[in-house]
């Protein structure tokens, strides 16, 4: 059994979320975003059912600091169709540039 559930709303789509019962509430990452103030990259495949790209959106959106948001089309969750898989040149050109920008 979960410890907790939420609710998240985003363009009339109303989901439930389920975290480990031991899974603190402060890490989740709607609940972290307004606490990081660090450039952040977000990769997030276009087709991600276990984390989709509006919930990504969401979380970049919350971020203290800036936020980039790369949605890879095609891409699922993880896996062969994970991001760093469908777009495997591009995934490593996208990390290298954000590091230099930002390192």
């Amino acid at each position: 059994m979960h410890k907790m559930s939420y609710i998240i709303e985003e363009s009339a789509i109303c989901q439930k979320v389920h975290a480990p019962e031991d899974f603190p509430d402060s890490l989740l990452p709607v609940n972290a975003a307004p606490d990081i103030s660090i450039p952040v990259l977000m990769v997030v495949g276009q087709e991600d059912e276990r984390t989709p790209v509006w919930m990504s959106q969401r979380v970049c959106d919350l971020l203290a600091g800036s936020g980039e948001l790369w949605i890879v089309e095609g891409a699922g969750h993880g896996g062969s169709s994970a991001p760093e898989m469908v777009a495997y040149s591009q995934f490593f050109q996208r990390i290298t540039e954000f590091f230099r920008q930002h390192l």
